[in-house]
């Protein structure tokens, strides 16, 4: 009988340390002969496609890499990819993911991770800066959380997403984790999968990543995001940052951000009542103070030196860019000419 766990996200959940550990669990030793880890997340193997921007934004399944991917399959499978979590939009991709899943396994398991939105929002404006397809969800904006719109509420509007995979895949066949350290095996997401997932991982080396920026950080990379400037140019143009308090909103815009959700959680609580799993979010607010962690000077000084950094990458003639942002121009850069390729379409 062959089993696939699929873990599907969400984002700022500890994905990225846990697919860091399963590639080392794949090379491990202690690895089950008939179990396999296939990475879909990234390399030549990575199922999901993102295009668009805004209202326009579509995930999409690339079909053909997908069926190639679960070819690999043995008696026991683990994938992982955070790109399922753009599936908001209604349960097309989630079908054909039942679809191509079936005709390779008899028993599939979905584990998905979940954080209050208040704190995974502030989170995400981490891949914002990096300019990562959450910018073109839900666009750029300088704060700490993004900027409202039909989007943001259909990602993190959980009852909806989680409704979607229980009537495809059966709520007995998901599981739902609230990744909240005091909740999480161990205080530790890897710790935590591997319990969700029945794996042993205690003896294989595990690798925290994906850290936030801090404050400094995130108000420059958000700066240059807007100018269309990603992530490895801004290390290149901004250099070392000293580690300074995190970005995060106040405790009144926290409040406001989560009662927009006060209904859908409820969903959510109600729908895996009587099943074991506990999905009800902490109510504790204490992380946040009543006044930004940054003053109108400070942010005046952090804008000026963007300036100068930018006034000096022009005088050296150079974009430093290594791909164009969405408020690029287009037809410039090292890309002009050259063989054809697809727009708009961005990594998950």
């Amino acid at each position: 009988m062959s089993k696939l766990i699929l873990h599907i996200g969400s984002h700022k959940t500890g994905t990225t340390s846990i697919q860091h550990t399963l590639r080392n669990w794949q090379k491990s030793p202690i690895r089950p002969k008939n179990a396999n880890y296939v990475d879909i997340q990234k390399g030549p193997l990575r199922i999901g496609r993102v295009q668009g921007k805004g209202s326009a934004f579509t995930a999409s399944i690339r079909e053909n890499i997908f069926r190639q991917a679960l070819s690999k399959g043995t008696d026991l499978t683990v994938m992982s990819t955070k790109f399922f979590s753009w599936l908001f939009r209604d349960d097309t991709e989630i079908q054909l993911t039942k679809r191509l899943v079936d005709q390779h396994f008899d028993d599939v398991r979905i584990i998905v991770y979940l954080r209050r939105q208040d704190l995974a929002a502030n989170s995400h404006q981490n891949q914002v800066r990096l300019l990562h397809p959450a910018a073109k969800a839900f666009g750029v904006k300088m704060g700490a959380l993004p900027e409202w719109s039909d989007n943001l509420f259909d990602y993190f509007d959980y009852a909806s997403r989680m409704q979607a995979w229980i009537n495809v895949f059966g709520i007995d066949n998901l599981t739902v984790r609230i990744f909240e350290r005091d909740r999480l095996v161990n205080g530790d997401a890897v710790a935590d999968f591997a319990d969700a997932s029945g794996i042993d991982l205690s003896e294989v080396k595990a690798e925290t990543r994906n850290l936030t920026a801090g404050r400094d950080e995130m108000l420059l990379g958000l700066a240059a995001a807007k100018a269309g400037i990603r992530g490895p140019a801004q290390r290149k143009l901004f250099g070392p940052f000293e580690r300074s308090p995190k970005l995060a909103p106040t405790r009144k815009e926290a409040e406001a951000f989560i009662a927009r959700f006060e209904e859908s959680n409820k969903r959510l609580f109600k729908m895996f009542e009587g099943t074991g799993q506990s999905v009800r979010f902490s109510s504790d607010m204490s992380m946040y103070s009543e006044t930004h962690s940054f003053s109108t000077e400070e942010v005046g000084a952090l804008l000026e030196r963007f300036a100068l950094m930018m006034a000096k990458r022009g005088r050296k003639g150079g974009n430093g860019n290594s791909a164009a942002g969405p408020n690029a121009s287009k037809g410039k850069g090292p890309r002009q000419g050259g063989a054809k390729r697809k727009q708009n379409t961005k990594k998950t």
